[in-house]
């Protein structure tokens, strides 16, 4: 298991802005990333909670198969740029190493539930660092008992949002794909992401409740 016993640094710098997150991913030198089987969906592997996930279907498929997403190759070049100190992964579809990813270190948190220890527990291990959450859906950690929470939240498809940055990241505002909603104070609703169903059954984007959690 995760120590319990980390000091807590200095009051963690705040991220307010998608801005603020697109300079935050400029400028760190030591990424934590944690990632889940939500990265690999675009790649046709089922994530763990679908009816035929990789838990049922790991034996019968040739993994080595697979081509990597725009997530993986997004943690590639954040490797390439000497940026990632470690990736912590739940996968066993082992498709970071297929994008030359080695090892890796920062906060960002993508396509997870988050309820798979000891994976589940480094976000709040690292409390005093900023988090940035990019999900399908909103989530907590499994033992969230001291968890400050995600300073930012880009909720939807893990691709979709990882273009955005990518694309922010090399000073392409022209090809952006912002958000289609904004959940104040730090919830942006991408393209595909389930609230935006719920949005266009209402007419109205969703009540910060309708956010799944």
């Amino acid at each position: 298991c995760i120590a319990s016993d980390a000091k807590e640094a200095l009051p963690r710098p705040q991220l307010t802005s998608l801005d603020n997150a697109v300079q935050a991913l400029k400028e760190a030198k030591r990424i934590v990333v944690v990632v889940g089987a939500g990265i690999s969906v675009s790649c046709g592997i089922p994530d763990f909670r679908s009816k035929d996930g990789i838990y049922a279907m790991v034996k019968d498929m040739a993994l080595d198969s697979f081509t990597p997403s725009l997530t993986h190759r997004f943690l590639r070049r954040l490797q390439d740029q000497h940026q990632l100190l470690r990736v912590y992964s739940q996968n066993v579809d082992g498709l970071e190493a297929a994008a030359g990813v080695t090892n890796a270190d920062l906060v960002l948190v993508m396509g997870t539930s988050l309820q798979v220890s000891p994976v589940a527990d480094i976000p709040v291990y690292l409390n005093a660092v900023p988090q940035i959450l990019i999900n399908m859906e909103s989530v907590t950690p499994k033992g969230k008992l001291g968890f400050r929470g995600f300073d930012i939240e880009c909720l939807g498809p893990c691709d979709v949002i990882v273009e955005y940055f990518m694309a922010a990241l090399d000073g392409n505002t022209s090809v952006l794909s912002p958000p289609m909603h904004v959940h104040p104070p730090n919830r942006y609703c991408f393209d595909g992401c389930h609230l935006n169903d719920v949005a266009t059954e209402e007419g109205a984007p969703p009540s910060i409740d309708s956010f799944h959690w």
